[in-house]
């Protein structure tokens, strides 16, 4: 089996980013406030778009955060806590400040610490209420109706439209009790398997150096951009666009609803080479690089990739993972929301390492060992 990797420049700071955060520049002036550069700020900011009816229609309807899902809000402000220091490919550990060992971080402190922040936010009605349910497209509506003050989402301009996105702006790292830092980036070997050549295939060094041409310039123009004429043009500045009838559509589609018709790379896996030149993606939009290079400053030094484990670790984990994993996200769902109270912590923690925590973390270990040591 040949596994095909898909790895992102680590000059493309907006797409190791991925979705950002987002806030309503026309509200904040509205508000007659500043950007919010700390998560005090952002309280302070929700708690106003609540209590003021800033789309003038006489009715409290603003949602000061909505968005399709909590975990980007809970990864954007892993930072302000101090976990997830090693990047998003890893959701439960990191490296342990004091001992430079795995760690895992939801029964740290810094994790009950954001726990109590997001349940504060959930608990005053300044997250979205139905966020662990909403579909996406019903998210997608009520952003294009300005009905969100907040959010995070790779780009509202590509997402709400383009009227409705304009009225957003990126939002800084913001500072918390561990300090300002913006934990929520992946690594430049953003996945190991992006595309899998196994024994059944009959033309196997045919096959690898036809996925070779992908990582190619003139290769990823073609994955990314399609056909010239057809669906980009080449600007006076030389930068490859993508014409008029896909950013503009004539159905009213968003910019990927229309690509999916000519081009294969939208959703799933993929190899290639992603280059700010050749992908223009929401990622490449003007107002994505703005919002990125606000928050290069605080990005991570290094981020973990996926681990590699032996076969014997790997059977020994998957089981671990699903009984520890699956506990720990019921858990903070209900902190959040308040469904338990935060006064079971000790309770909660005592459970997780009781369900095989030690032997999770010596694998976990072993494979960062490896990996340092590579």
């Amino acid at each position: 089996m040949y596994s095909i990797p898909t790895i992102y420049d680590p000059e493309f700071t907006s797409v190791l980013l991925g979705s950002k955060g987002w806030i309503r520049k026309d509200w904040l002036e509205q508000l007659d406030m500043e950007m919010p550069e700390t998560i005090d700020d952002f309280y302070n900011y929700l708690k106003a778009v609540k209590e003021t009816d800033l789309n003038g229609n006489g009715e409290h309807d603003e949602i000061p955060f909505g968005a399709t899902t909590i975990s980007d809000l809970r990864n954007m402000l892993k930072g302000a806590f101090g976990i997830g220091n090693k990047g998003v490919k890893h959701s439960y550990i990191d490296e342990d400040p004091e001992t430079g060992k795995v760690r895992f971080y939801p029964i740290s402190d810094g994790y009950k610490e954001e726990l109590e922040y997001l349940n504060k936010l959930y608990s005053e009605g300044l997250i979205q209420e139905n966020i662990y349910t909403i579909d996406p497209n019903q998210s997608y509506s009520m952003g294009a109706e300005g009905l969100y003050g907040s959010t995070v989402i790779t780009s509202p301009e590509t997402i709400y439209g383009e009227e409705m996105g304009k009225n957003f702006v990126g939002l800084p790292a913001l500072e918390g009790p561990a300090g300002k830092t913006y934990n929520k980036a992946t690594s430049p070997l953003a996945h190991m398997g992006g595309f899998v050549v196994t024994k059944e295939n009959k033309h196997i060094p045919e096959t690898l150096r036809w996925l070779d041409y992908f990582y190619s310039e003139e290769g990823a123009k073609l994955f990314f951009m399609g056909i010239e004429g057809e669906t980009f043009e080449v600007d006076e500045n030389g930068d490859l666009q993508y014409l008029d009838k896909i950013t503009n559509s004539s159905e009213g589609l968003s910019m990927e609803q229309e690509l999916s018709k000519y081009i294969t790379w939208l959703g799933g896996g993929y190899p290639g080479f992603v280059r700010e030149a050749t992908f223009k993606g929401a990622e490449s939009l003007p107002s994505s690089i703005e919002a990125a290079q606000k928050l290069e400053p605080h990005m991570l030094d290094e981020v973990w990739p996926e681990f590699t484990y032996t076969v014997e670790e790997n059977n020994k984990l998957s089981g671990l993972k699903a009984d520890i994993h699956k506990y720990v996200d019921e858990m903070q769902d209900k902190f959040i929301t308040g469904t338990e109270p935060l006064s079971k912590w000790d309770e909660y923690v005592k459970k997780v390492e009781k369900m095989g925590l030690e032997d999770y973390l010596e694998i976990q270990q072993a494979a960062y060992e490896r990996y340092k040591n590579n």
